[in-house]
């Protein structure tokens, strides 16, 4: 079978990450592979299998039709697009072919402003028109409530399948001190893990307010950001005014996020909106309890007290109250993280979430 997916980047993202895997899977279970990029953004490129054949459509006025001259040329079977413009410019570009098409909504609108209204209104009249036989893949119930109530989308034609990641871990455990060592972190403090965009959305300025009421009551803690965005100066003078400037290490991008679950104490995700979050289930993977905002996805994904614990957006004092509270029980984090791990092992298995979409794709 040909697929092609059509993505916005292949930057350190979620919705990147998730593609670069189940497409690696499908690849090396016999299917000819495209991935047709927009925004010249590659630090996943290099993680996809060999065989999986990569295209830059630079972003411009002419991106759709350069998308549809290259649908011509490699005659894919599927066609699945990926995140804001890709789907856009992609469900356009393959309006009146003969092939398969899909859509995965990797999360909901939130601001409302005019640039996510036209986006919204855009969204609906490819799905009534165009693309009226596209199938929508939804990576939550909240997501899938979202398409089919908001977007209009009948529900027979949306499908909710959750995010996966591979079971199969790099030897972190095992070689957690030498890891400890290179990576720079001590075992002496209380290492404190955020891994993401450095954007708006992941509210990363709740998560340092939270850790400035800390900083008294627990000496060693120290926070951890992965990641890069826009707000990475801003946040920087944050941590400078609220007096974290050795406490909080901006770590950057890294193409191994394991390593820094691996030998974390606790994981922040501190979001005003999320669609899922691929980084839980890592966490949950390493069994590195977790701490999450109460919005959809997490809220989804988390029963609090058991899989993690959750507090309300942007209430720093009291995710400020739940970290002190792991902090105190070195039980409590093993249990919780113990669970999530439990949680993640029945659940969300990549090669699981790659068979079903290939299931989709045959059937539809």
């Amino acid at each position: 079978m040909k697929i092609c997916h059509i993505i916005t980047g292949l930057g350190f993202g979620g919705a990147e990450r998730l593609l670069v895997n189940f497409s690696n899977i499908h690849s090396e279970c016999g299917h000819q592979v495209y991935v047709l990029y927009l925004k010249d953004i590659t630090s996943l490129k290099d993680a996809l299998h060999p065989s999986v054949e990569t295209i830059h459509v630079p972003l411009n006025n002419k991106t759709s039709s350069r998308i549809r001259k290259l649908l011509g040329e490699i005659k894919p079977d599927v066609v699945h697009t990926h995140l804001g413009h890709a789907d856009l410019l992609g469900l356009w570009a393959a309006r009146g072919l003969d092939l398969k098409l899909f859509c995965t909504m990797h999360n909901i609108w939130f601001k409302w402003n005019w640039k996510d209204k036209i986006i919204f209104k855009a969204y609906k009249f490819l799905f009534r028109t165009v693309a009226r036989k596209c199938k929508v893949i939804a990576i939550s119930n909240v997501v899938k409530k979202h398409v089919v109530e908001t977007l209009k989308v009948p529900s027979n034609r949306v499908h909710l399948l959750y995010n996966g990641i591979p079971s199969a871990l790099p030897n972190c455990q095992n070689n957690s001190l030498d890891l400890r060592r290179a990576l720079k972190i001590s075992t002496k403090n209380f290492n404190v893990l955020f891994v993401g965009r450095l954007e708006p959305q992941k509210s990363v300025d709740t998560l340092l307010k939270a850790v400035s009421l800390l900083k008294d009551k627990i000496p060693s803690i120290k926070l951890l950001l992965v990641g890069e965005g826009s707000l990475r100066a801003e946040l920087e003078r944050l941590a400078l005014e609220l007096g974290l400037k050795d406490i909080v290490e901006f770590r950057g991008v890294t193409l191994k996020p394991e390593e820094y679950f691996a030998v974390c104490d606790l994981f922040v995700l501190p979001s005003i909106f999320e669609g899922m979050g691929i980084v839980l289930l890592e966490a949950f993977r390493a069994s590195l309890p977790v701490i999450a905002s109460n919005t959809e996805g997490p809220g989804e994904l988390i029963t609090h007290g058991q899989t993690g614990l959750l507090f309300e957006p942007l209430q720093h004092k009291e995710l400020a109250n739940l970290m002190y509270k792991f902090y105190l029980s070195p039980s409590l984090l093993k249990e919780i993280g113990e669970n999530g791990n439990k949680f993640y092992k029945e659940n969300f298995k990549i090669e699981d979430y790659a068979a079903k979409l290939e299931e989709l794709y045959v059937r539809s």
